[in-house]
This record gives C-alpha cells, structure tokens and sequence, in this order.
C-alpha cells in the first residue's frame, strides 16, 4: 500500500561540537558519504572550533521535545 503523506519523521542531529569530521563513530563528508573514523581529523577539527562542544542535559533535552511536539500540535 502506498501512502500519499509520511505517517512518521525520524528527526536527529547533532549538537555543536558533539560528531566531528574523523568521530570514532564514523562521519559523513558532503558530496562523498559515509567516512571512516580518523583520529588525526578529529583533533585538527577541534582546534579550530569557535566554542567549547555542545551536550544536553537531560532537562535540556526534555524542553527540546516538548517544543518540537508544540510544534507539530501546532501545525497539525
């Protein structure tokens, strides 16, 4: 059966600083996919950040999906 509209989205990013280019987990590069981890990119990445990395608190988390389903209540 073919559905005309999504029945579900799989949302999920990540935060400043939190998945570098070489990530031990893998990384994805635009334009040529999926990379393997590379320990030397992942330091020379982190030199050049602008800010200390990003990770949500489990209260942070809890106010990010209360506001996405406020959202997706609000425009249904």
């Amino acid at each position: 059966m073919a559905y005309s509209d999504p029945i579900a989205f799989f949302l999920t990013w990540s935060t400043y600083g939190s998945w570098l280019p070489g990530d031990e987990r893998g990384w994805t590069d635009t334009g040529r996919g999926y990379q393997l981890p590379n320990p030397e990119l992942v330091d020379s990445s982190s030199l050049v950040m602008n800010e200390v990395a990003c990770y949500l608190n489990s209260v942070e988390r809890q106010i990010v999906e209360e506001q996405i389903a406020e959202t997706c209540d609000h425009r249904g």
